[in-house]
């Protein structure tokens, strides 16, 4: 079977129209119909989306003398030598001054920023930069975890201009040691 019978029986088994397929993919009917007739062939963006749509693999799609889905289990995760779990990526289409509206990685860059390494507006992660960030190393404006940085910060060891925690540092500050021009502390 070429590519163009199987997008063709795989659309069909689905009951889209060549019209809706389109629609999915934003495309032009006249693309499907293309692909179809194998007189041209998708991007391979759109065959990922395709692949993901028929619930099979690029392999069946790609090549001709695979007839039938593999329907086999995939294999099991290796085992985790390490602590931290693997972040999966998730990135918002969607734009806040030139940001993504969350974003969900390893060094997340978003408006609202999850990960290791993450720098938003409000940023949640093991190193958090941001307007309000969480984390065990945080620096922003609000500022939470055990060490943070920032002009109000909460911490077990705060940095800021107004510095709460249990070792605080700044204009004021409040913990069990505590040091600044206002301060509050054993």
């Amino acid at each position: 079977m070429t590519l163009g019978e199987k997008i063709a029986s795989e659309r069909r088994k689905l009951n889209y129209t060549q019209e809706q397929l389109a629609q999915l993919l934003g495309v032009s009917r006249q693309s499907v119909s293309k692909w179809e007739s194998d007189l041209a062939y998708p991007e391979t963006e759109k065959l990922i989306q395709l692949g993901k749509l028929f619930d099979c693999s690029m392999d069946y799609l790609l090549r001709e003398e695979i007839t039938e889905k593999d329907y086999s289990s995939p294999p099991p995760p290796a085992p985790q030598d390490h602590v931290f779990l693997t972040l999966r990526e998730r990135k918002s289409n969607r734009l806040i001054c030139g940001l993504p509206l969350y974003h969900i990685a390893r060094n997340a860059n978003g408006f609202f920023a999850i990960g290791i390494r993450a720098r938003g507006v409000f940023a949640i992660g093991l190193q958090a930069r941001g307007i309000c960030s969480l984390g065990l190393l945080s620096m922003g404006y609000l500022s939470f975890g055990l060490l943070s940085l920032g002009l109000l910060s909460f911490g077990n060891f705060s940095l800021g201009l107004i510095a709460i925690g249990a070792v605080a540092l700044g204009i004021f500050a409040i913990g069990a040691v505590a040091l600044g021009i206002l301060s509050v502390g054993a």
